[in-house]
């Protein structure tokens, strides 16, 4: 297979070019032939940096995370804007890249897709069946056995203010603050189109005084 090099625009085998994992096809972007031509043309350069900057290792290291904190920012939108142009220039090689990518590692992405779907349905159902059994009565009791909605005091169910799919966190999902009673329509209500709209409504009623 054919590697284009960036220096001399060549097109050579994947053998002339170094190993480089962080690369997406795990080559250099450089052959070697090139490569040795840099090493050679540098030689005194880098003669002259190990004499100088090398005895003051530990200072160097300081002044680059200084100035990394101090160009925080700065860096972090320059990288994005280089990948997201990365990404739109070699879309096509990317996409080729990933489809080979699949096809030889197909059972490990299948069994890791699998594993996090697990772990979130477990999750899922460990969340509703603990407020099922330990936590519905004291939220039941605390709302006075009505919809806090409707004040309908009939198919009383509890439901989640912010959704367990939307947050990992055990402690505020089965947060007595995160949880509320609602009758069956309402709750439906709160899973449809005026999600949003009604979770806002909820909250405000949560935290308006109590007459």
């Amino acid at each position: 297979m054919l590697k284009l090099c960036s220096k001399c625009q060549e097109q050579k085998e994947e053998s002339q070019f170094y190993k480089d994992k962080q690369k997406i096809d795990g080559l250099t972007s450089v052959c070697k032939e090139c490569h040795k031509k840099y090493q050679a043309s540098t030689k005194e350069e880098r003669s002259v940096y190990n004499k100088t900057r090398r005895p003051n290792k530990e200072r160097n290291k300081e002044q680059s995370k200084k100035w990394y904190n101090e160009h925080k920012e700065e860096q972090k939108i320059k990288r994005k804007s280089y990948f997201i142009a990365y990404r739109n220039n070699n879309k096509d090689q990317i996409k080729a890249y990933s489809k080979i990518y699949y096809q030889e590692n197909k059972e490990t992405i299948q069994k890791r897709q699998h594993q996090r779907i697990l772990k979130s349905i477990t999750f899922t159902l460990f969340a509703r069946r603990y407020v099922s059994l330990f936590i519905k009565p004291q939220i039941l009791k605390r709302d006075n056995y009505k919809c806090q909605l409707c004040l309908s005091n009939s198919n009383l169910v509890i439901h989640h203010i912010i959704p367990i799919s939307q947050d990992a966190s055990i402690k505020s999902i089965l947060s007595e603050t995160n949880l509320i009673t609602l009758c069956k329509s309402c709750h439906l209500l709160a899973h449809d189109g005026n999600y949003h709209k009604l979770n806002t409504a909820i909250q405000i009623k949560l935290t308006s005084p109590k007459v």
